[in-house]
């Protein structure tokens, strides 16, 4: 999604992703913590995060970071393993 010009909305990323728990992949890249001037469309990851439905899967997120800042935001939220 990061590579998309036209931002998509929270909603419609996390039925997206809600949609990929539900096919029980290992693991599922479902956002970033980085710079919205850097990558606009990685805004909301926070957000996003809060409407997976995780109750259901065992599928471990990942979250990309780029530095400290970024890593101290992801690790504020245990639901993301990597």
């Amino acid at each position: 999604m990061q590579g998309l010009d036209a931002y998509i909305e929270t909603d419609v990323k996390a039925a997206y992703i809600n949609q990929l728990l539900r096919v029980g992949f290992d693991t599922i890249d479902f956002g970033s913590f980085v710079s919205p001037k850097a990558i606009p469309q990685m805004r909301d990851t926070a957000e996003v995060l809060a409407k997976l439905d995780l109750s259901g899967t065992a599928t471990k997120l990942l979250a990309i970071v780029a530095n400290e800042r970024g890593a101290q935001e992801a690790c504020q939220y245990p639901e993301i393993q990597y």
